[in-house]
């Protein structure tokens, strides 16, 4: 759809603790989330709130706990989770939109 890629590498990273030691967690989106974006992308009204709908894709392929907090404890750049939570409950999109446009 001709957006340009997300740069989430310009937030200040973040580290998780595995042991005794401070591992990085995702520093970029997959593959198919990038298919996403570029597919349903439109459907945004800009670059953050494709950012948080990249991010909560991710979250649910990849994160354990399927929640606001650990998906942005993973990522290495984001934003506080009260941003990607606002998204989530505020931001005005239609999931059955975005469904149908298969």
């Amino acid at each position: 759809m001709g957006y340009r890629p997300i740069n989430i590498s310009s937030r200040t990273p973040k580290k998780t603790r595995i042991g005794d030691f401070w591992m990085p967690s995702i520093i970029q989106y997959p593959t198919v989330v990038q298919q996403a974006l570029d597919r349903f992308g439109y459907h945004f009204q800009n670059d953050p709130e494709r950012r948080h709908f990249a991010e909560c894709i991710t979250g649910l392929f990849i994160v354990r706990k399927k929640n606001v907090s650990a998906i942005t404890r993973e990522f290495a750049f984001t934003t506080d989770q009260s941003c990607l939570n606002r998204f989530i409950t505020e931001v005005n999109w239609d999931a059955e939109t975005l469904n149908a446009d298969q």
